[in-house]
């Protein structure tokens, strides 16, 4: 056996003692004669040289791992994302809606609703930040290469923008309307493709009814006449919008 000295001093066999403590800490498995030398030389050797080597996960595992999980965040987060706009977008488009509709119901209870009421006439009662007469927003779903100018565009607070134009009801039937356009996003989206973010028209009818272009029926009278059998138009409807 190794000689036991009288007063150990690690730093004297610190050379190959080093080799051991190297060995602990990769956990590996060091011969019974270097564990021996090691117990003279180092009173404060750790326990774990005396384990068998503990199991792990690779580097080409780990690479893999995470190679998987780049892939489905590449194809999971761009649609999470379309999710959580077209949720904006559909609540956006209702308060909108009920905005406009919450103002009439106000104008009219003060008894000046007639023929001639604009929806301008209806701002003293609408929530708005500004007014916008140079824009440009987009126009239907299904036309993506047109767009509207901002005659008279109200910028909202979220963003969005009503497009009122200059129409008026021309009449006080519950068939008379006035058409204006919402944009979700205030801007043209995309002046190539059908996208999201494009305007939705509403009808806002004389007894307070509110429809869309998809839901509007034919013989519906506007300030550019009466709407043909060819309506309602569902598919100007945009997608993100769901009652």
């Amino acid at each position: 056996m190794y000689p036991h000295p009288k007063s150990p001093n690690p730093l004297e066999s610190f050379d190959m003692s080093l080799w051991l403590v190297c060995c602990s800490s990769l956990c590996l498995k060091p011969s019974p004669w270097l564990m021996e030398k090691a117990r003279r030389d180092l009173g404060w050797l750790p326990s774990v040289c005396h384990q068998q080597a503990i199991g792990g996960f690779t580097l080409a595992e780990v690479l893999i791992s995470l190679a998987i999980l780049g892939v489905i965040a590449v194809f999971t987060i761009p649609k999470i994302l379309i999710s959580v706009q077209t949720q904006q977008y559909n609540v956006q488009a209702k308060e909108a809606a009920a905005m406009v509709s919450a103002a009439y119901q106000k104008y009219k209870l003060s008894g000046m609703a007639d023929a001639n009421t604009k929806l301008e006439n209806l701002t003293p009662y609408m929530n708005y930040v500004s007014m916008d007469t140079v824009g440009t927003i987009d126009y239907l779903y299904s036309y993506p290469l047109l767009s509207i100018n901002c005659t008279h565009c109200f910028v909202l607070h979220s963003g969005g923008k009503l497009n009122f134009y200059n129409y008026q009801f021309t009449g006080t039937t519950s068939t008379n309307a006035i058409r204006f356009h919402y944009d979700p996003d205030g801007i043209v989206t995309d002046s190539t493709t059908v996208s999201p973010g494009r305007s939705i028209a509403f009808y806002l009818f004389y007894d307070g009814r509110l429809q869309t272009e998809g839901t509007v029926p034919a013989g519906t009278v506007t300030s550019f006449g009466q709407l043909p059998t060819s309506y309602p138009r569902p598919q100007n409807d945009p997608p993100y919008l769901q009652w």
